[in-house]
Order: C-alpha cells, then sequence, then structure tokens
C-alpha cells in the first residue's frame, strides 16, 4: 500500500551541505584596514608685524635710540673708567718723579698717597725713599687697576658697575672739595656725567632686549 505521508518529509542534507559547513573561515588580516585619510588643517601663517607689549615696557621705535647707538653710548661712557684709571698711573708718575704738576682727571686718593709718600721720603736716605716711592706707586697703579677693571667690565653692559664707580669717584671728587680744588672737582663733575650716559645707555639696552623678546613671542593661542 503506497503512503502518501512520505511526500511530506524533509529532504535529507547531502554530503556536500556538510562539507560547505566544515569550511574554515578566511582568516582576519589585522594589517588590512580601510581608513578615512587623515586630514591636517593649514598652519596659521605667523604675522612677524604683529608686535605683542607687555604692561610696563614700550617698544622702541624705528626712531630715536636704536642699539647701534645705544652702544656707542654705553662704550663712550665706560671708557671714561679706562681714562680715569690711565691718567691716574700718569699723575703718580709724575709726582714720583718730583714734579709740581697732574692731570685734573686722575683720581684724587692716589694724589693724597703719593704725595705723602713724597713728604715723608724727604726725610729718608735716598733708598728708604725710593722703596717708599716705589710701595706708594704701587699701591696707586692697584687703585687704578680696579677703575680699568670696571671699565672692562662696563663695557660689558653691567649697570651695577657704574653705579659702583660713580659713587667711588664721586667720594674721590670729595677730597678735592676738602683741598678747595674747584677745576678738578669741575672735571669730575663732567666725568660723572659721562659715566651716568653710560650707565643711563645700559639700562636701555636691557629694556629692549627685553621688548625684543616679547616681539618675537608666537601669538598667544
Amino acid at each position: 500500500m503506497y503512503d502518501d505521508r512520505s511526500q511530506d518529509r524533509p529532504t535529507q542534507p547531502t554530503d556536500d551541505f556538510y562539507e560547505a559547513d566544515r569550511e574554515v573561515p578566511e582568516t582576519y588580516d589585522d594589517t588590512e584596514r580601510h581608513l578615512e585619510p587623515e586630514t591636517y588643517d593649514a598652519p596659521v601663517d605667523y604675522d612677524e608685524t604683529e608686535v605683542y607689549e607687555a604692561p610696563g615696557h614700550s617698544i622702541p621705535s624705528d626712531e630715536g635710540s636704536q642699539p647701534d647707538e645705544l652702544m656707542a653710548q654705553l662704550h663712550s661712557g665706560a671708557n671714561w673708567f679706562y681714562w680715569i684709571a690711565a691718567l691716574s698711573v700718569v699723575n703718580s708718575v709724575i709726582i714720583a718723579c718730583g714734579a709740581n704738576w697732574n692731570f685734573v682727571v686722575g683720581l684724587g686718593i692716589t694724589q693724597v698717597i703719593d704725595f705723602m709718600a713724597m713728604l715723608v721720603a724727604q726725610d729718608l736716605n735716598p733708598t728708604a725713599a725710593m722703596v717708599l716711592t716705589g710701595i706708594a706707586l704701587a699701591i696707586s697703579v692697584t687703585i687704578a687697576g680696579m677703575f680699568a677693571g670696571m671699565g672692562y667690565l662696563a663695557n660689558r653692559a653691567h649697570t651695577w658697575v657704574f653705579i659702583i664707580g660713580m659713587l667711588v669717584y664721586a667720594c674721590d671728587g670729595l677730597l678735592f672739595v676738602l683741598f678747595q680744588e674747584w677745576l678738578s672737582v669741575g672735571f669730575h663733575a663732567f666725568a660723572l656725567f659721562g659715566l651716568f650716559a653710560g650707565f643711563k645707555a645700559s639700562q636701555q639696552l636691557k629694556t629692549y632686549a627685553v621688548d625684543q623678546q616679547f616681539q618675537l613671542a608666537p601669538e598667544a593661542s
């Protein structure tokens, strides 16, 4: 007898079906990625003409004080230390030789030392007098050498050297006031004016250097 229910049975899977299930899936390659191309913002052009002025500092204009002019003024003021030192040594040599004249710009303290040594040497024998004069000359040259050292540092824009030098030279000028050597007092005042000009130029150069750093600073984000 024919059974019609056999037609309703599901078909059995074939061998090809199982073979397809047993296939190993492809290995995923991590290195193979599809990425969006990176985009970069175009750099913002820096306008070097923009000047950023810090509070309390004024940017020097093209007219007026410039670095070259300030450096020339600085060296001119600092060189007064060399003149004072050199003329002080010349004065000491002149006094040691027995002359009665000297340069008015030299140091007063060295002249006092030299004159005192000369007065004491008059009562000594020639050998002792020569030794005393040599000692006084060495002391005067040492003091003058200190002023030459100040000139070296002042030419390198050390502002504190100008301050110390002016104070010492002003006190030295008081010796001429005590002896009423008014011509020497006047030249001391003139030399102090030159030293002050160098001191002022040194300060302006430092301010200019600070301002230049602000000019070259990148724009704040």
